[in-house]
This record gives structure tokens, sequence and C-alpha cells, in this order.
């Protein structure tokens, strides 16, 4: 921060609180069911933010495989919503971003400099927990369209309670040679791993896509 203001730090000597930048704030937290394709989720107060908030899932353990995805609701400065889809799966859901809203009747707001808030202590925050940088490569199947499915994994560790960063999801993946990908994830249950799927009419094996994991704060 800046000579002046407010910084607040925990024991672990980890910035919680500062004048000038926003936590990451939950929006939403709760749980979803989709029973078709799609579920829609929508916000108690839009998310102002440029851009899009980022999604957190945890699908319930079916014992089974669990498809899962998401999309949003609304546009740049408005989010009103998600879209989670996955037929048949249900779980828990937490929307966070980088914003703060007023929604405290009492306790303590924070601005920065140009009038921004940056804290409202209503405001629950959520904090990122770990980063898998690579996937491991299993193996290759194709359709019956001769598109090839690249898989890839990573463990599962469901105990530890965190949830699976979804917004990549959505998005196709390009490649080197500009062949495009489409991703799709699952919770694979019985194997203990999360898997993406990755289809293109191309072959190329590299994924660069981390797993990125996050909690609500107690």
């Amino acid at each position: 921060m800046a000579g002046f203001g407010l910084s607040v730090i925990n024991d672990a000597g980890t910035v919680v609180i500062d004048s000038e930048f926003s936590r990451l704030c939950v929006f939403y937290h709760g749980p979803y069911s989709s029973p078709g394709q799609l579920v829609n989720i929508y916000f108690a107060q839009a998310v102002k933010t440029q851009e899009p908030p980022l999604i957190f899932l945890r699908p319930n353990n079916n014992g089974a495989t669990a498809t899962f995805g998401t999309g949003y609701l609304g546009g740049p400065g408005n989010w009103v919503g998600v879209t989670i889809y996955g037929n048949g799966t249900s779980g828990m859901v937490f929307v966070a971003a980088f914003d703060a809203s007023p929604v405290s009747d009492f306790g303590m707001r924070l601005w920065d400099g140009a009038g921004k808030l940056v804290f409202d202590s209503g405001t629950p925050a959520a904090s990122f927990t770990r980063v898998i940088p690579n996937w491991t490569y299993t193996h290759t199947t194709k359709d019956v369209q001769g598109y090839y499915l690249n898989w890839y994994a990573i463990p599962i560790q469901y105990d530890l309670g965190d949830y699976f960063l979804s917004n990549n999801l959505r998005m196709w993946m390009m490649a080197g040679n500009n062949t495009a990908r489409v991703v799709a994830a699952y919770y694979d249950f019985p194997a203990g791993v999360i898997r993406l799927r990755l289809t293109a009419l191309q072959n190329p094996f590299y994924m660069l896509l981390p797993g990125i994991f996050g909690k609500v704060n107690a």
C-alpha cells in the first residue's frame, strides 16, 4: 500500500485488508442442482467489475462421474448471474470478484483514493487454496466423426473441501497451429481425479491450463 491508509496483516504475514485493493469477495455461495442440461443462478446484487467474476464449483460426490461447466448472465459492469452446465449433477458453488458491495447496515467500509469501495465488513471473502500447473496426460480416443479426444487428469483431493475454478471450461482452447480445442470437465469420483477432455480435428498434446482451487473464508 501507499504511505497512508489502512493495511491489516494476519499471523501468517498475509495482507487481508488493504485500503487500496479489493479482497476476493463472495457475491454468491450456495447449492446448485441441474436436473436438465443447465441451471441459472442469479445474484442478489450485480457484480460491477468489467472482467467476469470467478466461478468455483464443488460437485457432490455421486459415486460416479459428474460433468460440469459454467457461463455468465449479464455483461461487463453488470454481471447478474451464472449458468451451470451438467446434466443430472448437483453440488455447491460460490462466485467471487475483486470488488466490494455495500451490504452491511453497520461495521466498517473502506474506499480507495478514487472513491471506489474496496472493503465492506459484511461481505464474505474467499482465498485461493492451491494451484496445479500441470495436468497428467492419460490417453487419446477418437469419436465417430474422427475427432481426437485427449484426456488429462489431476487428483480431486475432495477431503480438502475446496472448490474448482471453472471459468475457462466454456472457452475454446487454441493451439500453436491455430487448431481450436473444445474443453469438457468431469469429476471422476471412482478414479479420484478431475478429468479434462480436449476435442480437436488435429492432435496437439500439450495443455497449459492450470487447475486452480479456492474456498470461502470461515
